[in-house]
């Protein structure tokens, strides 16, 4: 099966469970393989929350939607470094 570009980049995104955790609003592809490393999934254009998911994480697409693991990342926020409490 092949998606289009416009397709997947606007695709929602549920956890296993049944949660849905928003759309597909970025992909970042490795360009020395061609494969994509993450998608950035948000929950609307307001809402600030966004996750980072990987290939590995996902357990089906299709046309109509993915289906990610339980145990998705939240993304940190703009221009904050992922800095483990002391």
């Amino acid at each position: 099966m092949f998606i289009d570009w416009h397709t997947i980049t606007h695709l929602p995104v549920f956890t296993a469970s049944g949660q849905k955790l928003g759309n597909i609003r970025e992909v970042e592809i490795d360009v020395e393989n061609h494969q994509v490393r993450k998608y950035l999934v948000s929950h609307g254009f307001i809402s600030k929350e966004t996750f980072l998911v990987t290939p590995l994480q996902i357990k089906s697409i299709t046309a109509e939607r993915i289906i990610v693991e339980d145990a998705i990342i939240k993304a940190a926020a703009p221009g904050k470094a992922d800095v483990p409490p002391s």
